[in-house]
């Protein structure tokens, strides 16, 4: 037998954008792994986990970052704050598979980072419908 790794991390991520696709309400767009030029020179780029898009008013909603772990790191923080600067956003995401122990709200300047759940044990779909309605509520 071929053993194998799954990158839960990255799963998770395809999870959540997987889901917002099919349930974000109209007028918000998603897009996924976005990528930012850094240095022209380089061709370097960021890539953002997700963007969701007001197609309405023609700007960006917010920008979240899947996170596979238990806690916020400060390097989550740094990382989720530069990618709201780059996209010129007040509100930024962390998504995290299960409740935290620590604060879930941060702010940085202007920009206010909550962290949300989405669940991923029972039911998918109300775990999905109490995630994404806090997150069009922020």
């Amino acid at each position: 037998m071929l053993a194998f790794l799954v990158n839960m991390a990255q799963l998770f991520e395809v999870f959540i954008a997987e889901w917002l696709t099919r349930n974000l309400p109209d007028g918000y767009e998603l897009k996924r792994q976005e990528r930012l030029l850094i240095e022209s020179e380089g061709n370097r780029f960021l890539k953002i986990d997700l963007v969701i898009y007001s197609v309405e008013e023609n700007s960006v909603f917010c920008v979240l970052d899947t996170k596979y772990k238990k806690q916020v790191d400060d390097s989550d923080l740094a990382q989720i704050t530069t990618y709201a600067v780059a996209k010129g956003v007040k509100k930024a995401f962390l998504i995290y598979p299960q409740e935290l122990n620590r604060n879930t709200i941060y702010k940085i300047g202007d920009i206010h980072i909550r962290t949300l759940i989405f669940g991923l044990d029972g039911n998918l779909q109300e775990n999905g419908k109490e995630f994404l309605t806090h997150l069009l509520k922020n």
